[in-house]
């Protein structure tokens, strides 16, 4: 896994100065989004003063920060497009190449059909596996460390429950994970050899229609699409796995957590204003922990793609030039 992660950023960081930059405002951005909850205690307290000056400020603040931390977001969108369509690109040209200097005995033995699928999955997936990384899993790092940091200075048991929830939340995420690579790699695997049939037909249609084969074609496809549909099936019960485990997870994670603050409210250990502060970063970051698990889910799904892709190089050529050619 790591030696294709390791050629999927090396495309990535071709241009490392733009990368740098690019990660830079993906986090800048983020942060600043990310501290909006904070608008909502400075609100409660401010508002019983009815001081419109102030009030006035804030509002002009919060405007601001929010219109500043969507330009950034926006220039992070293109930055990282530029990068991500120059490495596609580059992805691309070295598997086209690399086919090119692979011999026939290669190409005779692989269905052409085979390898169109895997270079189309492969391409889509270095677009997904980059919006995932920098747009989910390092967006979701970000918030995540930005709400710790107010929360503990406001109350650092419910950080703690916070923290355990995040981290239980992970733990069951990688067993998921894990499952859905395994279902997704066992129908990619059906759906290449469906893939082959299908194009191997479309290629070879007039020797097809000189043997009178149709009707024996048809029923082939008919009858390997049987183990298609029971991978199929398996793939697709894999997330419902993520809604009910994760799903249940987040909600009695919220519940705990809403209900130890409202406790602390009805001691007078924190006001109001703390009790809106907790809500608000809780209300936007769970939900937003729905990123983080189905950015590890689209990396675990799109490295069973990409890895493919990126191993078509991987195949030596047989009939290699020559060291030392003779000039004849």
């Amino acid at each position: 896994m790591l030696k294709t992660l390791k050629t999927f950023f090396r495309f990535e960081t071709q241009r490392q100065a733009l990368y740098g930059t690019f990660i830079f405002l993906v986090v800048l951005s983020t942060g600043l989004r990310s501290a909006i909850p904070y608008f909502y205690k400075l609100f409660i307290d401010i508002l019983p003063s009815k001081d419109f000056a102030q009030l006035t400020l804030l509002v002009v603040s919060y405007f601001l920060l929010r219109l500043f931390a969507l330009i950034l977001a926006t220039l992070s969108y293109y930055l990282g497009d530029s990068i991500t369509f120059e490495g596609s690109k580059n992805a691309r040209i070295q598997v086209f190449n690399h086919l090119h200097d692979l011999d026939f005995a290669f190409h005779s033995e692989k269905s052409t059909g085979s390898l169109i699928s895997a270079i189309k999955r492969g391409d889509g997936a270095f677009f997904s596996l980059h919006h995932a990384f920098h747009h989910r899993i390092l967006e979701v790092g970000v918030s995540f460390v930005v709400m710790v940091v107010f929360l503990t200075a406001l109350n650092p048991t419910i950080t703690v429950i916070v923290i355990a929830s995040f981290l239980a939340c992970l733990i069951l995420t990688k067993f998921l994970v894990a499952n859905n690579v395994r279902k997704r790699s066992a129908f990619n695997e059906e759906e290449d050899h469906i893939s082959s049939i299908i194009t191997d037909n479309i290629i070879n249609f007039d020797t097809v229609k000189f043997f009178a084969k149709e009707k024996w074609e048809s029923a082939r496809l008919t009858k390997d699409f049987k183990k298609w549909t029971q991978t199929l099936w398996g793939y697709g019960n894999s997330f419902r796995l993520f809604d009910i485990g994760v799903g249940g997870l987040v909600n009695v994670s919220i519940f705990i957590i809403l209900l130890l603050a409202l406790n602390y409210f009805h001691l007078e250990a924190i006001g109001l204003a703390e009790f809106v502060l907790i809500f608000g970063f809780i209300n936007s970051f769970f939900p937003y922990l729905w990123d983080l698990v189905w950015g590890f889910r689209d990396i675990a799904k799109n490295y069973a793609d990409i890895e493919k892709y990126f191993r078509i190089p991987d195949n030596e050529v047989s009939g290699k030039e020559p060291q030392t050619p003779v000039d004849l």
